[in-house]
């Protein structure tokens, strides 16, 4: 707005110039001109033109650099079957999806499965003490987990390209109802990124 009202000042500017030229001549014309004005309203131009040259710097940069930052996007499912008279069978997919427009080096995953049920009243009141009596933002209910399982893999995500991983939980049976998190670790960003992490909830009962 301030750089239309500048650009329709020095237009009316200069309409007068010209207006004068017409009439008196070149000297009076010289006479005329408001050199203070037609100063400022320039500066004023430059100024603003300076500010959004800036700006388009600034946001092509931007894209630039968001646009050259790897990210995968995770869809995790499960499913599970009895395969012995006191084990089950949770079978684990993750679907990762590159929806960056850089290759994303995929060489460690991390697989864990947490009992989610069921629980007697007294340790939940205890796991539910512990989480609340120092919680930060990120933590998670204290449910027993099988040891996280770390998995080398070599996988070259092109951009726009999908990839599945697989991973074989065999839990007792007698657990009700679970969490299945998969955790993709990369190091290869400078803003710090650790990785993409995935979680869902899955019962095995009902």
């Amino acid at each position: 707005l301030a750089l239309v009202v500048l650009l329709f000042a020095l237009g009316v500017g200069l309409w007068r110039l010209f207006s004068v030229l017409t009439d008196d001549g070149w000297r009076a014309a010289l006479q005329s001109v408001d050199l203070r004005g037609v100063g400022l309203a320039a500066g004023g131009i430059a100024t603003m033109v300076g500010v959004a040259s800036a700006a388009l710097v600034g946001y092509y940069k931007f894209n630039l650099f968001r646009e050259g930052r790897p990210h995968l996007t995770i869809d995790l499912t499960a499913s599970h079957r009895q395969v012995s008279p006191h084990y089950l069978h949770i079978g684990a997919t993750a679907r990762l999806v590159n929806t960056s427009k850089v290759v994303v080096p995929v060489r460690k995953v991390v697989w864990t499965l947490m009992a989610l049920a069921p629980y007697p009243d007294h340790q939940v009141q205890a796991m539910q003490h512990e989480l609340f009596a120092d919680y930060r933002d990120g933590d998670e209910f204290g449910y027993f987990a099988l040891a996280p399982v770390t998995v080398a893999v070599e996988l070259d995500i092109e951009p726009g390209e999908t990839e599945e991983i697989t991973f074989d939980f065999i839990p007792e049976i007698g657990l009700e109802s679970t969490a299945v998190t998969f955790f993709v670790e990369y190091n290869g960003d400078a803003t710090g990124n650790s990785g993409w992490y995935r979680r869902i909830f899955y019962d095995v009962a009902g």
